[in-house]
C-alpha cells in the first residue's frame, strides 16, 4: 500500500507545477500588457 502512494504522488507534482508555470505566465503577460496599453511604456 505505501509503494502506491509513493507513486501518486508523482502526478500530483506534475500538476502543481503545470500550473504554477501556467499561473506565473499569465501573470507576466497580463503585466507586460498592463505596461504596454495603460502606462504606454514601449515594449522593447
Amino acid at each position: 500500500m505505501n509503494v502506491k502512494r509513493k507513486r501518486d504522488a508523482y502526478p500530483l507534482y506534475l500538476a502543481m507545477e503545470l500550473t504554477s508555470s501556467l499561473f506565473s505566465t499569465m501573470v507576466f503577460t497580463v503585466s507586460m500588457i498592463y505596461q504596454v496599453t495603460i502606462v504606454g511604456l514601449n515594449p522593447l
